[in-house]
């Protein structure tokens, strides 16, 4: 039986331009919280509601199933745009043949709900719940006859990068967690599909925007089946100012392997690359403790995120940004040097490449 939300109403745009207008259509509950974000603990995966002009945050999930579907998803609040702490949630199901069918809901500040210890977030019919043991993501459309009930293993050490860009702050929460429940897209498939797998979720926050701060984002989710079954994340990002920075977490059971001094280059040019946009064959990695190589393959999903956000924000926001995002199946083998010995990992995975502008 499908599980139902509370439903916001929708808001609608009463006048255009720079100074533009905007009432919420229904009312809604107030997306303010209890807790500051100064009482949060640095490592946490509830909603920062930072106060400055273009601060934001977002949580990105990539989960991958026996099945051959997958889902990958961005809930973000922002102050950048008109108004103040408004949110979206932006998102696509991938079908084993190919076929992508994105899903998308916008919202205000006034109409949109967050719990108050910042954990559950309801953009219209997209909920993000961040409650451990059990989180939990639905989609629920009926407009565009998709639905989505995931139920996901949360909880556990999160893991902060240390050595992040300046003013950029990413927590991984999720690293291969174990991810069940059903999903339904009208126009693919006649009856809601049972899906099992793996999941993995980030926390992403920043006082300025990310256009200030970052040029590019390549994030790399894995794993590897068998005895010694293991998970994967890379993070490599290319900041507006100063060398490139990258994090490699490798989760084993309950053992952890981090790495954060590891160059991460692109090798070749892969022939699907748009100009401003190059995406290469593969990627190598190159540290103190970690080489390999991360091999990409088939192209998954090809977009343009702000063709996600609602109208007036994509108007606003195109002043100053181009984005684009890739998704490309991946294949890696990795040697990490610890605890004296060399530890080999070869396994699966998706890789997303994340362009803030076209590269010139």
């Amino acid at each position: 039986m499908w599980r139902k939300t509370l439903r916001v109403g929708p808001w609608r745009l009463l006048g255009l331009g720079a100074c533009a207008l905007l009432a919420i259509a229904s009312a809604g509950v107030r997306a303010s919280g209890e807790a500051s974000p100064e009482a949060l603990p640095q490592a946490s995966a509830a909603a920062r509601l930072a106060k400055g002009d273009r601060a934001s945050e977002y949580w990105d999930l990539a989960a991958t199933f026996d099945s051959g579907h997958r889902i990958v998803a961005r809930f973000q609040v922002t102050n950048e745009g008109p108004g103040k702490r408004t949110a979206y949630a932006l998102g696509h199901v991938l079908f084993p043949d190919g076929r992508a069918v994105r899903f998308q809901n916008g919202r205000l500040e006034d109409a949109w709900q967050i719990s108050d210890d910042r954990l559950r977030l309801t953009i219209g019919s997209s909920v993000l719940d961040l409650h451990a043991p059990s989180a939990h993501l639905e989609v629920d459309k009926n407009s565009k006859g998709i639905k989505i009930f995931l139920d996901y293993a949360a909880g556990g050490p999160i893991r902060s990068w240390s050595t992040a860009p300046d003013g950029y702050h990413v927590d991984l929460l999720t690293l291969g967690g174990a991810v069940s429940g059903t999903l339904w897209v009208r126009d693919v498939v006649a009856e809601p599909i049972a899906v099992s797998g793996t999941v993995s979720v980030t926390h992403t926050w920043m006082d300025a925007s990310e256009l200030d701060l970052t040029r590019r984002r390549v994030s790399v989710y894995g794993s590897a089946a068998g005895s010694g079954e293991s998970h994967l994340y890379l993070l490599a990002v290319e900041p507006r100012q100063g060398p490139a920075r990258s994090w490699v977490l490798v989760r084993t059971g309950e053992d952890w392997l981090e790495a954060q001094e590891v160059a991460v280059l692109d090798v070749g040019e892969d022939d699907s690359s748009r100009k401003g946009y190059p995406v290469p064959r593969s990627l190598s990695l190159d540290g103190t403790r970690v080489q390999g190589r991360v091999e990409l393959g088939r192209t998954l999903l090809r977009h343009d995120p702000l063709a996600l956000v609602p109208r007036l924000f994509r108007w606003f926001l195109a002043f100053r940004s181009e984005p684009s995002e890739v998704w490309i199946e991946s294949r890696y083998a990795i040697e990490w040097q610890g605890q004296g010995r060399k530890i080999s990992l070869d396994g699966t995975g998706a890789a997303s490449f994340y362009y803030l502008n076209p590269s010139k």
